[in-house]
């Protein structure tokens, strides 16, 4: 991508390319912090998924929550910055983790619980509804600047997308966008 975009910072050093192949320190692409976190919870899904299968899901809801407004606080509002380049990576990477960990916990319990496939069960005029409940999405992101909201505007956003039908030429192309949706995001910044 270096050469195709005529980015000289890339592949750069030796030790910025180790840096960003070992996702030790991401110079290259800004959108790949997630790429760290992503790794790190697929290694440890086996612990979370039975930390959420044995536990009362009000619990782990509620110590997921905590978990994301500290990590939040101190990844937004009051970052902490020790000078130290191996503990400051540490601590940038218990903050992201802390803040992405609740959109996991919260994905696992709808499957859990099978919560879409219940709403959809339960509700007529899905499509009314879908469409309601983006556009209440689009409105609350609007008014609401804060990022802090971001995972509860995704949940009502799924679900809303979840419950649109959608033609089944339009659904083909998702479906081809979803098979690639890794590589696109993992590119996209360095696109634009």
């Amino acid at each position: 991508m270096g050469f195709i975009t005529n980015n000289s910072n890339i592949p750069g050093s030796i030790f910025d390319f180790i840096s960003n192949f070992t996702l030790y320190k991401l110079s290259y692409v800004g959108a790949w912090w997630y790429l760290q976190i992503y790794v790190v919870l697929v290694l440890i899904s086996p612990f979370i998924i039975k930390v959420v299968d044995k536990n009362n899901s009000i619990k782990v809801i509620t110590l997921s929550l905590i978990i994301y407004f500290v990590t939040y606080y101190f990844r937004i509002i009051h970052p902490i910055s020790v000078g130290i380049d191996l503990i400051d990576v540490i601590i940038n990477f218990l903050v992201l983790f802390g803040t992405t960990q609740f959109a996991y916990v919260i994905g696992m319990m709808f499957y859990k619980y099978k919560i879409i496939s219940n709403i959809r069960n339960h509700l007529s005029k899905q499509n009314i509804i879908g469409i309601v409940l983006i556009i209440l999405c689009l409105i609350l992101h609007i008014i609401i600047k804060s990022m802090i909201i971001a995972p509860f505007i995704a949940i009502l956003f799924i679900i809303g997308f979840s419950l649109l039908k959608i033609n089944k030429g339009i659904e083909r192309i998702l479906i081809y966008f979803n098979n690639h949706s890794t590589n696109i995001w993992l590119i996209h910044m360095q696109i634009y």
